[in-house]
């Protein structure tokens, strides 16, 4: 009814957003998405390579483990949604995909929303299997509630691994309670969601999918990507209390 020239849009709801989608294809208004709507059509999608992502963790999990001289023998845990999530789905592939190769190795899911509802489950977990391998969150609240049973467990001896780049997961590899985590800078999918919007509307060409970039976070780089994800920030800052 505006007449706008373009939406950019993030869906949350990745089936129920099809009627909004329907009504702007209608009204001939190009539509940028960041991630994939999982109904409805869209001129160009940015998104992250979440198997990728899956894989960079696993992988880390992985060199972690072997570098402790430990047999590929046991429990891997990992914490996902309790529900269908494309990203969540996708990730977990690559993350299995990495352990699939050890015959001895038994990967067992589990599911919470909240760090709370993480943190509960894990620490079953932690009770359940003593001698466990490794964990992996495979999101930021997973992580953060996973880190939060293993401390309370004086659990130091469990490798943790990750996806995403909230500040209490940098701190935790900086303090060597995460091995590592696949992480993307939140700054750059909404760069290229304003280009691809900007360019389209100037008549160019643009691609249907755009992928921002993955990386690695150890410990041996944490505190220079704690910067890149937060311009301006420091991860000394962030643990002296000086950051939010």
């Amino acid at each position: 009814m505006q007449g706008v020239d373009g939406v950019i849009l993030a869906p949350c709801d990745f089936t129920g957003v099809k009627t909004a989608l329907d009504a702007l294809e209608e009204a001939n208004i190009p539509v940028i998405t960041l991630n994939a709507p999982l109904a409805g059509n869209v001129d160009s999608l940015v998104i992250g390579d979440t198997v990728e992502q899956g894989t960079i963790a696993g992988e880390m999990l992985e060199e972690a483990i072997l570098a402790e001289g430990k047999e590929m023998e046991g429990v891997v845990v990992y914490q996902t949604l309790p529900f269908v999530h494309p990203n969540a789905a996708t990730r977990a592939k690559g993350f299995v995909d990495v352990f699939a190769k050890y015959d001895g190795v038994e990967v067992v899911e589990l599911t919470g929303i909240s760090p709370e509802e993480h943190y509960t489950a894990f620490d079953g977990a932690i009770k359940a299997y003593p001698d466990m391998l490794g964990a992996w969150g495979l999101y930021s609240s997973a992580t953060i509630g996973m880190l939060n049973a293993k401390l309370a467990n004086d659990r130091g001896d469990i490798l943790l691994s990750s996806i995403d780049q909230d500040k209490p997961i940098l701190k935790g590899i900086y303090d060597g309670d995460i091995v590592g985590t696949a992480a993307y800078s939140s700054i750059a999918p909404a760069w290229w969601c304003m280009s691809q919007m900007v360019n389209m509307l100037n008549g160019a060409e643009i691609p249907g999918v755009i992928f921002y970039a993955n990386m690695a976070v150890t410990p041996d780089n944490v505190e220079e990507l704690f910067e890149h994800y937060y311009p301006g920030k420091t991860l000394m800052d962030y643990i002296e209390g000086n950051v939010d």
